[in-house]
């Protein structure tokens, strides 16, 4: 097992959900139309799928980072997914079904954030000059990429609240991921001292989150706590391995001939049993 010196001030939570979709009144004003004069919407409604957390493993957090700049190895709490956007003919309402994850680890490299955070407060403050192309290290997004409750992530329950049923792990397959042996997940053990529950990272459920709402998660408090070097890099570097995997197909062989197979090193010829030593 790995152990992560970070120091998270949020245990992991389990995973349920919980389905709030309460119908927002029509705002009482001029409808919105779009260039062809076409109205774009009459009303609001978002629906939110909760994970729910374990009260057991919530704890008081030990420290809060002063600054409020995102950057690499953030941990932040709450962290909304948008699922869809799509409006209802019948009544004119826009729903929008989402999924707040407890836990999100921000994945995207710290100096492009920190480009993007010294670019638009040159634009906020006005010190940029015209033909500076100050806009040029904007960041639309960052990627994020949820932490799982261990426990729950082996027992296969960790979606289990948003209606999804995933593989649970026990034995070598267990062991396989607390010793980071498989490329889709990343396993974090705290150190003592730091009150959070061993996490999974799942590289696979990946997304992007808009900037200045991740910049005002953190503002509002929300970052559990952020993953030093060099072990946030080491995170990235696995997160890039896993995107950068390539799946070759296996060659299909005469029957009486070997069949070549693929694995990580390359093609290999899958050897024929060994015969029995005959007295």
């Amino acid at each position: 097992m790995s152990e992560t010196p970070t120091n998270p001030d949020q245990a992991k939570p389990p995973v349920g959900r919980t389905d709030a979709g309460p119908s927002a009144p029509a705002p009482e004003r001029k409808p919105e139309v779009d260039l062809t004069g076409k109205p774009v919407r009459r009303g609001f409604r978002a629906q939110m799928r909760f994970i729910e957390r374990d009260p057991e493993s919530v704890s008081r957090r030990d420290v809060s980072p002063a600054a409020t700049r995102i950057t690499q190895g953030d941990i932040l709490r709450d962290v909304s997914f948008v699922e869809d956007v799509f409006e209802r003919e019948a009544d004119g309402i826009v729903h929008v079904p989402s999924i707040v994850f407890p836990s999100v680890i921000v994945l995207t490299q710290a100096c492009d954030l920190e480009q993007d955070e010294a670019a638009r407060l040159r634009t906020k403050m006005g010190t940029g000059h015209v033909g500076d192309h100050q806009h040029d290290k904007w960041m639309l997004s960052a990627l994020v990429a949820p932490l799982y409750n261990a426990e729950h992530f082996f027992a296969g329950t960790h979606l289990k609240g948003v209606g999804l049923d995933m593989l649970g792990r026990k034995g070598s397959a267990r062991q396989r991921v607390e010793h980071n042996m498989e490329l889709r997940y990343h396993w974090i053990e705290f150190p003592k001292g730091v009150q959070i529950v061993p996490s999974v990272v799942d590289f696979k459920h990946y997304f992007s989150a808009n900037i200045e709402y991740l910049r005002a998660a953190v503002t509002a408090d929300r970052r559990a706590w952020t993953v030093p070097p060099p072990w946030r890099e080491a995170i990235s570097q696995r997160f890039a391995a896993f995107l950068t995997r390539v799946g070759l197909p296996e060659v299909g062989m005469p029957e009486k001939e070997p069949r070549l197979v693929f694995n990580y090193l390359g093609f290999n010829k899958k050897r024929k049993p060994a015969k029995k030593a005959t007295k």
